[in-house]
């Protein structure tokens, strides 16, 4: 294992003993209630963190759970590139980075709406790079294309892509717009995974893969509607991040055991989310293992 990565992946393969396996994310989505589901996940001391947290943002159990999932996530993604340096953490930071683009897509998404950052700060959620802090910022800019700027900044757009994001903010398609802003962050992503070396070309295959299932994803929603590209998006997901979960167990070196743990968090996150909707929903258990059954993570 190189210097660069000896401590990171260390503490990789502490925290993966501590993920939920399938059949443990089975046993809450038959859990009974989101409450009861709760009262499970409260023995564990990383979630009873996050669940304490939820509360803070939901009072009913369903929100507390859906919460908590995602404050889950991001707590585990966040604490990544805090254990790399140099080149590495650069290559931490375009793996992990894709959930910043997701919480800022949704403040910009509630700014085209018309809210006010008063408004949209009670429910912000930190990301991997972004702590709630710096996303209160993305809210409050005046007026809201400054918020472009400001990423910018933070090196997580161009400043060219940041002006025309400015524009089609203002006056574009908003399936345009989040398609431009998904293709700004891919571009800074990349040119944190740019150079020599496997461990770079490892990162920018794993964006690759993503890319051509997106796209697939988007062509199901073009040519069969909401419901099929939604079935082709999850079963894309599983098959890819339980793969990359799977293979990092043998790569105990270099990138490989970032890429499992991150994947594996996904696949977990993905799985959580079912069975919350699961136990809120009324599914039955078949219905429930037919969303939940998809490899080992």
């Amino acid at each position: 294992m190189s210097d660069a990565y000896d401590y990171g992946n260390a503490r990789v393969a502490a925290r993966r003993g501590r993920l939920l396996a399938p059949d443990a994310i089975q046993r809450l989505a038959e859990s009974g209630s989101p409450s009861a589901a709760i009262a499970q996940l409260e023995r564990s001391a990383d979630w009873r963190h996050a669940i304490d947290h939820a509360r803070q943002w939901a009072t009913e159990a369903p929100g507390v759970l859906e919460t908590a999932i995602e404050l889950h996530r991001a707590t585990e993604l966040a604490a990544l590139p805090r254990w790399y340096d140099g080149a590495a953490r650069s290559l931490v930071e375009a793996l992990v980075s894709d959930l910043d683009c997701e919480r800022v897509a949704a403040i910009l998404r509630r700014r085209r709406a018309g809210q006010d950052a008063e408004t949209i700060n009670p429910s912000i959620l930190e990301g991997a790079l972004l702590d709630d802090v710096r996303l209160a910022e993305l809210a409050r800019a005046t007026p809201p294309a400054a918020a472009f700027a400001l990423l910018a900044r933070l090196g997580l757009i161009d400043r060219i892509d940041a002006g025309r994001l400015a524009g089609a903010f203002a006056d574009g398609d908003p399936a345009e717009f989040e398609a431009m802003l998904a293709a700004a962050w891919n571009r800074l992503r990349l040119r944190r995974a740019a150079g020599p070396g496997p461990d770079a070309e490892k990162v920018r295959s794993m964006m690759a893969e993503d890319a051509r299932d997106e796209s697939v994803v988007r062509a199901e929603l073009a040519e069969g509607g909401a419901a099929g590209a939604s079935l082709v998006e999850r079963s894309l997901a599983f098959a890819r991040l339980d793969r990359r979960a799977h293979l990092a167990r043998r790569e105990p070196d270099g990138i490989g055991p970032v890429c499992g743990y991150v994947a594996a968090i996904e696949a977990q996150t993905i799985r959580m989310r079912l069975a919350s909707v699961r136990l809120s929903a009324g599914w039955t258990r078949e219905v429930a293992r037919s969303y939940l059954a998809a490899g080992v993570a």
